[in-house]
């Protein structure tokens, strides 16, 4: 009896754990996200609120309660206080519903004075959550609701918010107090564009910007507004301003307007002495110059201004950058018809004061030069510059007609160096119309094509790291590719976009559209290539290879069948690695690596990347499980040797691989056992997700399980694949 009571006890002890486990592995509706969110529980609040869903449901970790509008207008607002100074990095909201939603997303250090980060203001996802990147430092953070469907309302069921505490010891911070030439803006405003939301690009990653200025605000009306002090609230000791006005302080309005020679001068000084009481350094930058050409001169439209300021920065002995006369001067090395597409008016025909987005990194990257001059402790962070002042940035739209904001280039554009850009043989290239609006309507269309072929169409670019977008015209299947490789693979449906990484070390982009897996009509509408930094080479990289359950599917953001590597990147860091998924469909060990893609990755790896390695469902048809075991350990010793890491994944099994006792197991198939024995041979790390992925599924049962397939039980969906995903992330993560 006393055994029989000791084995009870032990029975049921195991029964205990074995349903903690399963209950631990069960994905509930009320499931709360990690600590890692810096808003749940937080106190929250709203215009607006339907009685039983109010402004703290927004934040509570669970997806079962929701937020409400208590009205179905527009312009309804959610906020959430965080208590403290977050240095800030994303946002991800979970709306109740699968419709489109506009919003934008601002900050505030203060709840008095707000920052736009991030403008959805044109939005057309429907995807139920939606994230959002950025950097900026704040205490409170509130979502604007600008649009939604007729009838129905501004409902959210939980926002998230992901950064960290702000320190003494934190990145130097430099905040911008300014006027709209230096100003934030949206989407919504392109090809708008202030210089100070593009100057963070210039610099290092150990200084932070914090863009305060806002537009018609003179030295006057932002101290008056106060916003100056706004800023004195939060600023450090060892901490920068940058001072600029003077566009403002002209005008005639009584609230703006100051004299040049009295209170501008009074006022500047406020900003000096008010930021030096509390330890932070102060640096003045004269104002911008307007694109005022006569008789072949470019005007000074603020010369009094100017004069007052630097008499401002000898009497206080403050640091000060004369952009008014560093423009002018560079303005007439170049000559107008460089300049001019730099502003607004090339757009609207009528704004000779603000920037396109070339424009702002126009004048950004000129700021930055001056910041290094200055030889004072920042200087050492200025480390992106291009001391040519070359247009680094460019949005082409190809075809017969161009879209407000781009450069068009028609299909009969060969290169000129002159120019700068153009195909290298037109005789190979034909405008087409394409199915999309805007940009989207019409494309080019490569006759001849291959990663080799010289039908390319070329930028000629500054040495450095760019980011390359690309929008495809009609086409079914395309890949990328550049430099001779490819970039992208397998882009499905008209219009699909995705962009990537890409480093120029010979001075010049050559890119084309190619075919992909049974691909046809390869066809290019929209490109937008936009400068990273001066280095030559990529940042930290996570390159991945694979088949149809690990590639991408397009839209990326909206489509229903997705693969685990398409959505790994919403589980790491984007300052820690970028993601770049080379897997296609149908793809096999000895394909990928003899057909392009694994050449691809050989080229740009390096010490510090890694590279994942996952085949075997569809290797069976195409070699002996032996011939895979050599393929796979081939590339292994290719990646290792050029210092870079490998990690070993096994391929998941089907959703109908339930046993009669409902466990879930794949372990004999897609030549698993071979995959698990090279990773033990070679010593690199496994993730054996057939393993456990069939746990995950043993906990959640059939029924669930098959909702995370598509209809033929072996490609994931987007939830099934979000969930692979997952469990990838938490492994590279140990």
């Amino acid at each position: 009896m006393i055994q029989s009571r000791g084995r009870s006890k032990k029975l049921f002890s195991m029964i205990l754990i074995v349903m903690f486990i399963a209950t631990s592995l069960f994905v509930s509706p009320e499931k709360v996200y990690a600590a890692s969110n810096i808003a749940m529980g937080k106190t929250s609040t709203s215009d607006s609120e339907l009685l039983g869903h109010g402004a703290s449901n927004g934040n509570d970790g669970k997806q079962s309660t929701y937020w409400s509008a208590a009205d179905t207008s527009d312009n309804h607002y959610w906020m959430v206080d965080l208590g403290g100074l977050y240095e800030l990095e994303e946002t991800e909201v979970m709306w109740q519903k699968n419709i489109v939603y506009k919003y934008r997303v601002e900050t505030s250090t203060d709840n008095l004075h707000w920052t736009l980060r991030i403008d959805k203001s044109n939005n057309t996802s429907t995807i139920q959550k939606q994230k959002d990147i950025f950097n900026g430092l704040a205490r409170y953070v509130k979502i604007i609701i600008l649009d939604v469907p007729s009838n129905d309302y501004a409902s959210i069921c939980d926002f998230k918010v992901s950064g960290s505490a702000f320190k003494n010891n934190s990145p130097t911070m430099i905040y911008i107090a300014g006027d709209s030439t230096a100003q934030t803006y949206g989407a919504s405003f392109a090809p708008q564009t202030g210089w100070g939301q593009c100057i963070e690009k210039y610099f290092s990653r150990d200084v932070m910007f914090d863009n305060r200025a806002i537009g018609g605000r003179s030295s006057k009306s932002f101290i008056v507004e106060g916003r100056l002090d706004a800023i004195l609230n939060v600023i450090r000791p060892k901490d920068y301003l940058f001072i600029q006005f003077g566009h403002n302080d002209a005008s005639y309005i009584p609230a703006r307007h100051t004299d040049p020679y009295s209170n501008y001068k009074d006022y500047l000084k406020q900003y000096i002495t008010k930021s030096r009481d509390i330890g932070a350094i102060p640096i003045l930058i004269t104002p911008v110059a307007r694109l005022n050409y006569k008789n072949g001169v470019f005007v000074n439209d603020f010369p009094d201004y100017v004069i007052a300021m630097k008499q401002v920065a000898i009497e206080t002995n403050t640091p000060i950058i004369d952009m008014m006369n560093t423009c002018i001067d560079y303005y007439t090395s170049v000559g107008y018809d460089t300049v001019f597409p730099n502003y607004l008016v090339s757009s609207n025909g009528t704004d000779y004061t603000h920037f396109t987005q070339a424009g702002a990194n126009m004048i950004a990257s000129m700021t930055a030069q001056k910041i290094k001059a200055l030889n004072i402790p920042i200087s050492k962070y200025v480390t992106n510059l291009n001391s040519n002042v070359k247009q680094t940035n460019y949005k082409f739209d190809f075809g017969s007609v161009a879209e407000p904001g781009y450069t068009n280039v028609s299909a009969s554009l060969e290169y000129n160096p002159s120019v700068g850009y153009g195909f290298n043989t037109p005789v190979n290239m034909k405008n087409v119309t394409a199915a999309g609006s805007g940009a989207e309507s019409d494309a080019v269309q490569f006759l001849t094509f291959g990663t080799k072929s010289s039908n390319t169409f070329n930028v000629d670019l500054a040495n450095g790291l760019y980011e390359v977008a690309v929008t495809l015209g009609d086409t079914s299947r395309t890949s990328v590719a550049a430099e001779g490789v490819y970039q992208v693979m397998n882009m499905t449906g008209n219009g699909a976009t995705d962009k990537f990484q890409i480093p120029i070390t010979d001075g010049q982009l050559n890119i084309l559209v190619t075919e992909g897996k049974e691909g046809k009509a390869f066809t290019l509408s929209a490109l937008e290539i936009t400068k990273i930094s001066d280095k030559s080479k990529t940042d930290k990289t996570i390159y991945i290879s694979g088949d149809s359950t690990v590639c991408n599917y397009y839209p990326i953001d909206t489509s229903l069948q997705c693969g685990w590597g398409q959505m790994l990147p919403q589980f790491l860091s984007n300052k820690e690695y970028q993601i770049r998924d080379m897997a296609t469909g149908g793809q096999f060990a000895r394909g990928f690596r003899d057909d392009g893609q694994f050449e691809s990755i050989m080229k740009y790896i390096k010490k510090g990347d890694c590279f994942i390695l996952e085949f075997g469902i569809n290797d069976s048809k195409y070699e002996t499980e032996a011939e895979f075991k050599e393929i796979m350990r081939d590339m292994i010793k290719q990646v290792k040797s050029k210092g870079a890491k490998v990690v070993l994944v096994t391929s998941q099994g089907k959703a109908t691989d339930f046993d009669l006792n409902n466990v879930h197991s794949a372990v004999d198939k897609w030549y698993r056992h071979s995959t698990v024995a090279l990773a033990d041979e070679e010593k690199v790390p496994l993730i054996d997700l057939n393993v456990l992925s069939s746990q995950y599924y043993t906990s959640i049962g059939q029924e669930a399980t098959a909702k995370l397939f598509m209809s033929d039980s072996l490609h994931p969906n987007r939830a099934g694949a979000t969930k692979l995903a997952s469990i990838v992330a938490a492994e590279l993560k140990k």
